[in-house]
């Protein structure tokens, strides 16, 4: 399991719907990671970056997702492990919800 990567950035583009991409260069390797599109608004092609990595296998294929954070890596991993939610709608709901607890106070119950 790679738990982070450290290297440059060597391309940042939109895929379809919420999926956007990164191409972090480490050592000469180019990773291909899927990302919150609110990372990639302080990416910066050229830069040196850390990225906390989840990977995932599939019969198909393999994905590696990059989080800015440790622990927006870890709320992934416990959205992804609950019935009926997959990695596009973990994603989706951790940008969501990132953007909210940045701009929005929080409520005491």
């Amino acid at each position: 399991m790679i738990n982070y990567l450290k290297g440059k950035v060597a391309n940042v583009y939109k895929g379809s719907g919420f999926r956007m991409t990164v191409i972090l260069e480490v050592n000469q390797v180019g990773y291909e990671l899927q990302v919150l599109p609110r990372l990639t608004q302080s990416l910066q092609e050229g830069k040196q970056v850390q990225v906390f990595t989840h990977q995932q296998m599939r019969e198909d294929q393999m994905v590696l997702y990059g989080f800015g954070t440790s622990a927006e890596r870890d709320l992934f991993r416990q959205l992804v492990s609950v019935s009926g939610i997959g990695a596009q709608l973990a994603i989706a709901l951790l940008d969501t919800l990132c953007d909210l607890l940045a701009t929005k106070p929080l409520i005491r119950i």
